[in-house]
């Protein structure tokens, strides 16, 4: 395969035997040694480039009754979708990307909360006060800490400082 799979466009995916088994490929954080592993293939680790898995997964080698029903489960939809020839899109995108979107969505939104965290965690080694404020502050319900940052913002827009 010349191109990534994450590199694959509507285009380029019609162009397989199994262009909705590429696609949930594609939207999936899966690697190839899991897939692999689904599909019941020998070895115990397969590198990301593994031939054997790719050649059935691009249609190049036959896929056995027992991989294609592997597949179908790891991926949770039926064999008729995941088999067809016929690539299955929604509003101009692949039925999977619509499919895994949300999960996407929860993966960029934990990667975003984990690096804020790595920054408040920087600031708090930076400013060691910062953390004697925050343990009371965890302390607050939902009330006081909105009140508190409404204080905040009045100072800060009347010019006062905080």
């Amino acid at each position: 395969m010349k191109k990534k799979v994450s590199e694959l466009t509507i285009e380029d995916l019609r162009h397989f035997k199994y262009p909705n088994l590429l696609a949930e490929v594609k939207e999936t954080t899966y690697s190839i040694c899991t897939i692999a592993d689904h599909m019941g293939l020998p070895r115990p680790y397969r590198k990301e480039d593994d031939p054997e898995t790719w050649d059935k997964l691009t249609g190049k080698t036959e896929i056995l009754c027992s991989e294609a029903f592997g597949l179908a489960r790891l991926f949770g939809v039926p064999m008729e979708y995941l088999f067809s020839h016929e690539l299955k899109t929604v509003c101009g995108e692949t039925a999977a990307h619509w499919r895994w979107f949300d999960e996407k969505e929860k993966i960029k939104a934990d990667i975003v909360r984990s690096r804020q965290i790595r920054e408040i965690e920087q600031e708090l080694r930076e400013k060691p006060y910062l953390l004697e404020f925050m343990k009371e502050a965890v302390t607050w319900n939902e009330e006081q800490i909105t009140k508190f940052i409404d204080q905040l913002k009045n100072r800060r827009s009347s010019g006062g400082s905080c």
